[in-house]
């Protein structure tokens, strides 16, 4: 994952090109993994873009070195079929 981040923070800066070439080898062999590693990379980003010096420091910085993850929050709505909702 640190192939895609800043080198400030310790990523290796490759950008999204090499990110995807990574995500794809992975994918192959363990997919669960892949998508577990792109969800890193997609919360990273959130902080790298938007996040304040100190946020990337608290959280992007671990979060590239692994001593960390983030979680993702996804809703799986119970939908009642007989309903148009």
């Amino acid at each position: 994952m640190a192939s895609f981040f800043p080198e400030q923070y310790g990523g290796h800066e490759w950008g999204y090109t090499m990110l995807t070439i990574a995500m794809e080898e992975i994918a192959k062999e363990l997919p669960a993994i892949a998508i577990h590693v792109q969800l890193q990379c997609v919360a990273g980003d959130e902080l790298r873009k938007y996040g304040t010096e100190k946020q990337k420091q608290d959280w992007l910085v671990p979060l590239i070195r692994g001593t960390t993850c983030s979680v993702s929050p996804l809703q799986n709505r119970r939908r009642d079929p007989t309903q148009n909702n």
